[in-house]
């Protein structure tokens, strides 16, 4: 079948190779994600941690969009971590189905072996966890909720998708500096930021690579608004006016000789 545009949300070694396959006119939501949480000195650590338990934890840290690295500046980091440990200690596990639980369980048993296995690696490389880290006691894919501090950009946890249950903390001191560790992936997806000073907003929204922004909000997906990444975590919006266009193609018609 020749499909005119095919859409799609597939790990980053299918994706290269869906693309490689496809040349250029399948090429709408490929590509994967590594989306990043910036809280600044200005920001609201209540509300900070609120979202950022969100951001990391909803649906077990399975979605596109959720934000598993949280780059925090120096001076809030220990009131941050406490708040984000705070909340995930908190999270209620069980069957989202049959219970009024917080967190289910990861998809199949391989996401759960990743989950497990990048916070070890980062605790052998001088990370420590903070809460979880483990596979719950109710056994099966379930996966305990979990905060890592002490994580270097070098990392693998801070390199790959983890898509599980899993926020890591790595620390700055400055803008300039969390915008760097932000933007060093290959991936652009989402990125989400915590600041009450305007000008900072606009000059770090302007700064980071990614196709979509939230401010002192952990929730940015609607369906009128562009929704899409950059760099390796797509090409092309869906949503919005912006959405319809990869759908379309433009024909030019000249006309002349009306009337002789």
């Amino acid at each position: 079948m020749d499909l005119p545009l095919l859409r799609a949300s597939v790990e980053q070694a299918n994706a290269r190779v869906h693309a490689a396959a496809s040349a250029d006119r399948s090429k709408k939501g490929m590509g994967t994600t590594l989306s990043a949480l910036l809280v600044l000195e200005d920001a609201d650590i209540d509300q900070a941690t609120m979202i950022g338990a969100w951001s990391a934890f909803h649906y077990q840290g399975q979605t596109c969009i959720t934000a598993g690295r949280h780059i925090v500046t120096e001076g809030i980091a220990r009131a941050y971590t406490d708040g984000l440990a705070k909340r995930a200690s908190a999270i209620t596990v069980g069957n989202t189905v049959t219970q009024d639980v917080g967190l289910g369980p990861m998809i199949n048993q391989r996401q759960l072996d990743r989950g497990a296995k990048l916070p070890a690696d980062a605790v052998a490389g001088g990370a420590r966890i903070e809460v979880g880290g483990h596979r719950h006691p109710l056994g099966r894919t379930y996966f305990e909720p979990t905060v890592v501090t002490g994580v270097k950009p070098s990392m693998a946890i801070s390199r790959e998708e983890i898509f599980g249950p899993v926020a890591t903390l790595t620390r700055f001191k400055d803008d300039a500096e969390a915008i760097r560790l932000a933007n060093d992936t290959d991936f652009g997806l989402a990125a989400y930021f915590y600041a009450r000073d305007m000008g900072r907003i606009f000059r770090v929204a302007e700064a980071l690579e990614y196709g979509m922004v939230a401010v002192n909000d952990g929730i940015l997906s609607t369906e009128v608004a562009p929704f899409g990444g950059v760099k390796q975590s797509g090409l092309g919006r869906e949503g919005s006016k912006y959405g319809i266009e990869d759908y379309l193609e433009i024909k030019y018609l000249t006309l002349g000789g009306i009337g002789t």
